[in-house]
């Protein structure tokens, strides 16, 4: 542990007042608490941006602890230990989207990568889907405020043929409806012909594809074959996205859009329906 009973300003030299260790006056004290202590004092000596620690730090390092706790948390599937530490994080001021891109996505990513490298197996990545999804409804209302007037368009959303993965998928139908579409979702491990049969039936302004593995991301222009094959391609705009695409390789298969990620995702719908 860092000392920091004798810290001083970069510019003056003067010393900051003394402070009282996590296990002198304050026993039992975790990481965060001290850092949230230390914060709170050096704020009120001097408000000046030159000091040695300042909030701005203290802010990214907090941060960076409670990403690491919830990326650990989904790992072992420990779904309350995720809802826990997500309600904590927006109770500390931490944006929706920096929970869901920094704290959430990456460890789901990383597994998936395993799992396609065989190195973890399904239930495995199911017990960690899980607890993510658990994370993300608490991050729901946050994400999805809600735009109450006319729904922009209509959008068709699946994971495509031999992939399970769904968190991604699910995120950007809560990013789509918030910002005033009506989505369709199809869920996952859906077959080609179920996205052509939707289409028809729906007549959707925008399909959107997720995929987790290089191996299914295959499976995105069949679709697209298909719905050229059955004459609907020309009536639905086609969007793409998940870990290992690419926008070359999207633009590659005919797709015309692609989102990195679920932000990315609606902005681009936006566009290709205005």
């Amino acid at each position: 542990m860092r000392d920091f009973a004798n810290l001083k300003s970069a510019s003056s030299g003067d010393t900051v007042p003394p402070l009282s260790r996590p296990d002198s006056n304050h026993p039992g004290e975790n990481r965060e608490q001290l850092y949230l202590r230390i914060d709170k004092k050096l704020y009120i000596w001097s408000n000046r941006p030159t000091l040695a620690v300042n909030s701005y730090d203290l802010r990214r390092r907090i941060m960076s602890d409670v990403f690491q706790e919830l990326g650990k948390a989904v790992q072992d599937g420990d779904e309350d230990k995720v809802k826990e530490l997500v309600a904590k994080a927006i109770d500390q001021g931490m944006g929706p989207m920096d929970i869901l891109e920094k704290g959430l996505r990456p460890v789901m990513e990383e597994l998936g990568k395993k799992f396609e490298r065989l190195e973890i197996f399904l239930p495995a990545l199911m017990v960690a889907a899980d607890a993510m999804t658990a994370g993300v409804e608490i991050l729901r209302p946050h994400l999805a405020a809600g735009s109450g007037g006319e729904k922009k368009g209509r959008v068709v959303l699946g994971t495509v043929q031999g992939d399970v993965h769904r968190i991604g998928k699910d995120i950007v139908r809560i990013m789509l409806e918030g910002a005033g579409f009506e989505v369709v979702d199809l869920g996952h491990d859906v077959p080609d012909l179920t996205f052509v049969e939707k289409i028809r039936e729906l007549e959707p302004d925008i399909l959107g594809m997720s995929a987790l593995m290089t191996t299914t991301m295959q499976n995105m222009p069949r679709v697209i074959q298909a719905l050229q094959e059955s004459g609907l391609r020309e009536k639905v705009k086609i969007i793409v996205g998940g870990a290992p695409i690419l926008s070359e390789w999207a633009e590659k298969i005919g797709a015309d859009g692609y989102g990195e990620n679920a932000s990315e995702a609606v902005k681009i719908s936006k566009e290709l329906i205005m």
